[in-house]
């Protein structure tokens, strides 16, 4: 092929390029719900760096404060203002080592049984739709089914009302998204309450630094209602009796990067809980998310 013929096509191939790049859509311009006919696939793996344990509590889910569905999920927009979703998260986990988990792990309720002497753990299947009641308030519904000790934990449900509101267009973003979230299980195996209650809400900043790169940083608070967190946390998780049920704190700092138009990958560092009790401290839970969100 001749020289004169390869530069038009080096530059129309750069034109295309150009052309593709500028169809990225800043993460802090984006909708909260997906549109009609779209769809999206997102993987999260996390490895907890916990005081102690590193490394011996990972999975196939999300501890990033700001995600309410981690793991493997799909979701597709069915009709205009509305997505459904379907995410499936999986963890391992040594409780007897790994004492930093335990402790996060009793605090944030339902399924409040797992069974200890195994570290697979398939947690709850989450089935979940998002309806759009303006361009920056939705509402969350989610069905959450058990595939663990089906005979003691046996469904939940969850509400939750996220906001999004854009500072300045392209480039930062407020976010906000209360959660409430109920529990049902067998009360002979669940401290004597068939309903566990838990409330969490997250508030945080959403930053494109360029088109494509973007940062997040989200604080959460939760907290265990029913049963009282006096029967979920017992002595030996923090190494000295009682609990006052402050709740827990998660601090989350991601950073992502558009890597084309439809993808986009992820990391985020997480201190799982910044107000512990007992003998644990506020750095001693920590873990590293990475993930994808394909759109298709």
């Amino acid at each position: 092929m001749k020289l004169q013929t390869l530069i038009p096509a080096f530059v129309v191939l750069l034109a295309s390029g150009a052309a593709a790049a500028q169809t990225t859509v800043p993460l802090v311009d984006r909708p909260m719900v997906i549109q009609e006919g779209q769809g999206t696939l997102s993987f999260d793996i996390t490895v907890a760096l916990n005081e102690g344990a590193a490394g011996r509590s990972g999975g196939i889910y999300s501890d990033l404060a700001q995600e309410p569905w981690g793991g493997l999920s799909a979701s597709y927009g069915f009709a205009k203002g509305i997505e459904a979703g379907i995410s499936l998260p999986w963890i391992f986990t040594d409780i007897s080592v790994d004492k930093v988990q335990a402790f996060n792990t009793a605090m944030s309720g339902w399924p409040m049984f797992l069974e200890a002497e195994n570290r697979s753990h398939f947690q709850p299947l989450n089935i979940w739709a998002r309806f759009r009641l303006r361009d920056w308030v939705a509402v969350d519904l989610t069905v959450m089914v058990p595939l663990e000790e089906i005979k003691a934990n046996q469904f939940g449900a969850a509400a939750g009302l996220p906001f999004k509101f854009i500072l300045l267009p392209g480039h930062l973003a407020l976010h906000f998204r209360p959660e409430i979230k109920f529990g049902f299980a067998n009360q002979r195996r669940t401290f004597g309450e068939y309903t566990q209650i838990t409330l969490f809400m997250d508030a945080g900043l959403t930053a494109n630094i360029t088109r494509e790169l973007f940062m997040d940083l989200t604080i959460g608070y939760g907290r265990t209602l029913l049963p009282s967190p006096d029967n979920l946390v017992v002595e030996e998780y923090m190494g000295e009796p009682g609990y006052s049920g402050s709740g827990w704190l998660p601090l989350s700092l991601t950073i992502g990067y558009s890597v084309i138009p439809s993808l986009d990958l992820f990391a985020g560092f997480t201190l799982t809980n910044l107000a512990p009790e007992g003998s644990l401290e506020p750095v001693d839970g920590r873990s590293l998310t990475i993930g994808l969100d394909y759109r298709f």
